[in-house]
């Protein structure tokens, strides 16, 4: 019977030495893998959710590894105007004029001309402004330019915190499962 106490407070002394030693890293390296899957899942998903013409949005997603001191990783953004995206909200500061008619049409596929912006058409002689659009007249027809509003409602639509919620949900165990069985591996 003394033998058998020996060997349960050993393996009780042993299995928390593995606690202590091996779960806080692979707890750490866990919440990074999964912080940098769902980066990848987030960047994926913005040219579904936006009309992209650079990747320097796609490249402004970004996570921050986990340490075992601090068991904390994140997946943010560095640009502030993608908290707009994806919170929402309500905007009257630096409110840009809306493209409409062929400028919109344009403006899905690239970049507006620097020669077409709302404030050098504004200065031609045949663009008016009236209720707050924009217009170009043209000799046989009155042509939208630009919708010039002073609030703009946002809707969320960058889905960030979902999408990465939704990915730990899943992945987590898994995740954490496969870590510590290679933290144990290496240990002599």
């Amino acid at each position: 019977m003394l033998v058998i106490t020996d060997n349960v407070t050993q393996a009780i002394n042993r299995l928390r030495r593995h606690q202590r030693r091996h779960v806080p890293f692979a707890m750490a390296r866990a919440m990074t893998l999964l912080a940098r899957e769902g980066r990848d899942a987030v960047r994926e998903s913005l040219p579904e959710r936006f009309n992209l013409r650079r990747r320097w949005a796609v490249h402004g997603i970004r996570f921050q590894f986990a340490t075992k001191q601090s068991l904390t990783s994140t997946v943010y953004s560095r640009d502030r105007f993608m908290v707009e995206q994806e919170v929402g909200g309500t905007k009257t500061e630096n409110v840009r004029p809306i493209p409409a008619g062929r400028l919109a049409t344009l403006h899905r596929r690239r970049a507006i001309p620097r020669s077409l912006t709302a404030p050098r058409m504004k200065r031609r002689d045949d663009v008016f402004e009236r209720d707050g659009i924009l217009w170009q007249a043209k000799p046989d027809r009155i042509e939208p330019l630009y919708v010039l509003a002073q609030r703009l409602r946002m809707t969320p639509r960058l889905g960030m915190r979902e999408q990465v919620e939704d990915l730990a949900g899943r992945r987590s165990e898994p995740v954490f499962a496969r870590v510590l069985r290679e933290a144990t591996a290496q240990d002599r």
